[in-house]
């Protein structure tokens, strides 16, 4: 069941069609502001992407997002680091066998003093010559 601070992405700051990846979809059922979902990543990053349009989608969830980068669905990474302890956590690369993945730095936002942003973008190999 989702609380007072799970209930609205982004505190509420954020509008727009929210998808949850779930195994138990029923769980959210009587939520209209949600679709969940129980599926693989790359069904629910297409079904994001048919809703969106020409628009991003986001994930908000290191978990996903890491399975998400492991079938190469990540065109960008945000990372925010602001002095705020949220507790434990998911860490985002903690994947025992996983694949390396190279990133380049494609922006740096600099807007807020309290807290610092960058965009990655992952690099990517070439595909074989012919």
């Amino acid at each position: 069941e989702r609380d007072e601070l799970t209930s609205e992405a982004y505190g509420g700051a954020w509008s727009g069609t929210e998808i949850i990846l779930t195994h138990r979809p029923e769980d959210l059922a009587g939520d209209a502001s949600v679709t969940a979902m129980n599926c693989t990543i790359t069904e629910a990053v297409e079904r994001a992407q048919a809703i969106a349009g020409d628009r991003d989608i986001q994930i908000i969830s290191a978990d996903i997002a890491r399975q998400a980068l492991e079938v190469d669905l990540i065109d960008e990474l945000q990372v925010y680091v602001a002095p705020v302890f949220l507790g434990d956590g998911t860490r985002i690369f903690d994947v025992p066998g996983g694949r390396r993945v190279d990133w380049e730095l494609a922006t740096i936002d600099t807007a807020n003093a309290r807290s610092f942003g960058r965009t990655y973008r992952p690099k990517r190999l070439s595909p074989p010559a012919d």
